[in-house]
């Protein structure tokens, strides 16, 4: 699994949009501060959060990403 962060941003959507393209299903962890849910295509599964929050080492220990992406 691939983990991009600020992926709803304008960078991080073409990274994801081209992800799919190749067959992969990317995770999305932004905060929407500038980026938009709605650059994610439909069924992106998106987690609503700022990379420096508390909770992200939860999420990426539940996760276990294989590689991370990190555009935010």
């Amino acid at each position: 699994m691939i983990l991009v962060t600020g992926g709803a941003g304008f960078i991080g959507s073409h990274l994801v949009d081209t992800l799919l393209a190749a067959g992969q299903e990317p995770v999305v962890l932004d905060n929407l501060a500038s980026g938009d849910r709605e650059n994610l295509p439909n069924g992106t599964k998106l987690m609503e959060m700022d990379i420096v929050d508390a909770g992200v080492v939860e999420a990426m220990a539940e996760l276990k990403p294989e590689v991370v992406i990190h555009a935010a």
